[in-house]
C-alpha cells in the first residue's frame, strides 16, 4: 500500500486541463498536510457503503492508502457535493463532518482550516476522473474561487 497523498499528488501532476501554477499550488497545498500513518479508503461515498445486519461494510479499496485521514474527509466532502448524481445537501454534507469528528475524537479547530485548504488539491485529483460535463463545470467554478483566495 502506498501513502494516499501520493495518488492525489500524481493525479494532479497528469492533470492537463489547468495551468502549471494551479497545479504547483495544489501540490504545495498537499505538501503542507501533516504526515500521518491511518488507513485511508481512498473513494468513501455512498455507493461504497453496505449496510449489513451488523452495521456498515465498506467496498471498494482499490484506491486505499495509508496517511492523514483528513484528505479523506475533504475527497468525500467533495463527492458528497459534486459527484453524486442529485447532489447532497449541506446538511448531510455537515452530518458526515461532525460525525467525523465525534467518531475521530479529532480537535475540531484544528482541523477546520485543514479541511477548507485541502479542497483545492482534491478538486484537482477529481478532475482526472472520468466525470460529467455538469461536475466537471462546478469544480471549476469552485477551483476558481479557491484560487482567488490564494
Amino acid at each position: 500500500m502506498i501513502p494516499f497523498h501520493f495518488n492525489i499528488q500524481e493525479k494532479i501532476k497528469r492533470l492537463r486541463s489547468v495551468d502549471a501554477h494551479t497545479r504547483e499550488c495544489g501540490i504545495r497545498e498537499l505538501s503542507r498536510l501533516p504526515e500521518a500513518n491511518l488507513l485511508c479508503h481512498g473513494d468513501l461515498h455512498p455507493r461504497n457503503i453496505i449496510m449489513s445486519n451488523s452495521g456498515p461494510i465498506l467496498v471498494d479499496w482499490f484506491d486505499a492508502g495509508y496517511g492523514n485521514p483528513l484528505l479523506d474527509v475533504v475527497q468525500t466532502h467533495i463527492l458528497l457535493e459534486f459527484g453524486l448524481s442529485g447532489k447532497v445537501d449541506d446538511k448531510l454534507r455537515n452530518e458526515f463532518l461532525q460525525t467525523y469528528r465525534l467518531l475521530s475524537y479529532r480537535s475540531w479547530s484544528a482541523d477546520t482550516d485543514w479541511l477548507e485548504r485541502l479542497r483545492l488539491p482534491i478538486i484537482l485529483a477529481r478532475m482526472t476522473e472520468p466525470i460529467s460535463a455538469e461536475e466537471r463545470s462546478s469544480l471549476l467554478l469552485c477551483l476558481n474561487k479557491l484560487l482567488s483566495g490564494l
